[in-house]
């Protein structure tokens, strides 16, 4: 009996489930369920050949709406293919190469705040006087991502050391065995990596200091100072895009604070590894790729900064060429040393490397010597 792509899909969500993270699981699941089973599940394994799987992906990205799926969309959904493909191979069922490229798929870099942006959004926030609002700050000047953020606990803000921890996050997990439902949990960071000691400067230490006076537990969730929940990260995202609003801020992702607190430490002298290490990452390749940028003044300043090159070459070319040597004479410099000798020889114009002109002095001499002497 021949078998169906669906009942493959099945075996691969069955086998990573006890080895991706419940978030990773969820996502996957939800692509499989979304957009695997209804264009590529109906297929026999008989009949699935790459040429199969292209079609199938070219249907999926016409299907949804005029402009079809996003490139990143569609790049995903192909990258999670992929290890489905793989894990057929290494299963010994089939092995299915698929050659399939998207334009444009490549990972987006996020943008940055800009310098007025900044001092608006915490201009706002220290206003307010409450901690929700304050958390802005803390990813602006810490690197916090949302999850993180919204796992902070008053116990892991310490006053005294003049620290934060970052020890657990956010994340989205399935509700029930079949996926269906998602529900938010506290658990691990991100990677190993995440875990990471965060210094406080002394502006946000000393504003942590007020709001902390007001707080009855120190188990109490830093962004509404509750003890039985936290604030949901979809939830967050919303008052944020509020706040942007009322300080007349263009609309920007919230994980672009993260890209701004990057950004901006390496343009005050932050060396990569210190960086990499405030963010959580376990390489600074990843840091430099994905979270520096550079921002238009900084590109001007670069360009501008030919011109005072171009300006400090002409002025050591004069030093090294005073005036009063015309370009012949420049050129002609080093060329003939035995030139110079002309003008303070006592035989004006007479070069005494010259063979013939040696040649006839010798002849002088000997005529001299037979003749003068007479």
């Amino acid at each position: 009996m021949d078998m169906y792509f669906s009942e493959i899909m099945d075996r691969w969500l069955l086998f990573i489930q006890t080895r991706v993270s419940g978030s990773t699981y969820y996502e996957y699941h939800s692509v499989v369920m979304r957009y695997f089973y209804r264009a590529m599940g109906p297929l026999p394994l008989s009949e699935l050949d790459e040429a199969a799987l292209i079609r199938a992906l070219d249907a999926l990205a016409k299907e949804h709406g005029e402009p079809g799926l996003s490139p990143s969309t569609l790049g995903h959904i192909v990258t999670i293919l992929r290890q489905i493909l793989h894990f057929m191979k290494e299963e010994n069922i089939a092995d299915i190469p698929l050659h399939y490229r998207v334009h444009g798929a490549h990972r987006s870099r996020g943008r940055c705040f800009e310098a007025r942006h900044v001092a608006s959004i915490v201009a706002f926030c220290e206003a307010s006087g409450r901690a929700r609002e304050y958390g802005v700050v803390l990813s602006l000047y810490l690197g916090l991502r949302i999850g993180e953020l919204c796992a902070l606990q008053w116990s892991d803000i310490s006053l005294c050391r003049g620290s934060l921890y970052v020890c657990k996050t956010v994340k989205r997990v399935p509700a029930d065995a079949d996926c269906r439902r998602a529900r938010c949990v506290i658990g691990p960071p991100k990677t190993e990596s995440s875990y990471r000691e965060v210094p406080l400067p002394d502006f946000i230490w000393a504003q942590l200091r007020i709001l902390h006076e007001t707080v009855r537990s120190d188990a109490a969730y830093f962004l509404n100072g509750r003890t039985d929940r936290f604030v949901f990260p979809r939830s967050y995202e919303q008052s944020f895009k509020t706040w942007l609003v009322k300080c007349g801020i263009p609309d920007i992702n919230v994980h672009s604070m993260r890209h701004s607190f990057a950004t901006n430490c390496l343009m005050t002298g932050c060396d990569l590894k210190t960086l990499s290490e405030l963010l959580g990452h376990s390489n600074p390749t990843v840091t430099l790729n994905m979270y520096v940028h550079s921002s238009m003044e900084e590109k001007r300043q670069a360009v501008n900064r030919l011109r005072k090159h171009k300006t400090s070459a002409e002025e050591s070319k004069r030093q090294a060429h005073p005036a009063g040597i015309n370009a012949r004479n420049r050129r002609n410099t080093g060329k003939n040393k035995n030139r110079a000798v002309r003008k303070t020889d006592s035989f004006p114009y007479i070069s005494f490397s010259d063979a013939s002109v040696r040649r006839r002095l010798s002849r002088l001499s000997l005529y001299y010597m037979r003749f003068g002497a007479r």
